[in-house]
């Protein structure tokens, strides 16, 4: 898990990185569909590693986390899929 968490964050800075030399809208897009992509990946192995340990809290907070990771999960695809939109659109255009 460490390994995938620490590609993503050398991921992030390196497309960061890349943002501040250059930063034109089919450029963008496609560097935040790669970060989201590695985000989806990020949280799927979460996921796999889950259950975390909440057995102090008289809360529910394992149902809590589950279903937010399942939302990040759903926005990560969404994500995806609208910068790729977004990316083709403006390679169309050149």
């Amino acid at each position: 898990m460490i390994s995938i968490l620490n590609a993503a964050l050398v991921i992030s800075v390196v497309v960061n990185a890349i943002y501040l030399i250059a930063d034109p809208r089919w450029l963008r897009a496609l560097g935040d569909a790669v970060t989201a992509a590695v985000s989806f990946f990020v949280t799927i192995v979460t996921l796999r590693v889950f259950p975390f340990d909440f057995g102090a809290y008289s809360f529910d907070w394992t149902m809590l986390v589950q279903v937010m990771l399942g939302v990040g999960l759903i926005g990560c695809l969404v994500g995806v899929i609208a910068n790729l939109v977004t990316f083709t659109r403006e390679v169309g255009k050149a």
